[in-house]
């Protein structure tokens, strides 16, 4: 009896664990946090802009969250040199030449995590009208945990 009942616990605890993401698997660092992350049906797109302030090439990674922090997407940047800039988003947007795109489906409401081999990047993000290519709203991007005032 305890050992089953030991068992079901230890299956329900493994099943329940949310997936790892591509950035988390390879051992990329968290450095940045996004809160505000949409991708709507009626085209509002969340894109995110890094900057490699570094001397050398760096990968860099994004997962996007739903707004019960359960992992929806993410992928990886492999290659953006020194002074390079990567732009990841969470769908197409016109007129913007999109690195990484995610292509996540419906998501009213969330947040993404920016993750590097390095601390030299930097980040900034805001929703975009994916039809038109205008910026609508910039987010506020906090370092991993903490925002401005913490």
């Amino acid at each position: 009896m305890k050992r089953s009942l030991f068992t079901l616990l230890a299956v329900l605890t493994f099943t329940s664990a949310a997936p790892m993401s591509t950035a988390q698997l390879i051992g990329l660092t968290h450095l940045w946090t996004v809160p505000g992350v949409m991708n709507t049906a009626s085209g509002l797109r969340t894109v995110i802009t890094c900057t490699n302030t570094t001397p050398s090439s760096k990968l860099i990674g994004v997962d996007i969250y739903d707004s019960n922090g359960l992992y929806v997407d993410g992928g990886t940047v492999p290659i953006v040199p020194a002074a390079g800039t990567a732009i990841i988003a969470t769908d197409s947007v016109t007129n913007l030449s999109i690195d990484l795109d995610l292509t996540i489906g419906n998501l009213p409401k969330g947040s993404a995590r920016v993750f590097s081999t390095d601390k030299g990047i930097l980040c900034n993000a805001a929703i975009f009208d994916g039809t038109t290519g205008l910026p609508q709203v910039p987010l506020t991007i906090a370092r991993k945990k903490t925002q401005k005032g913490d």
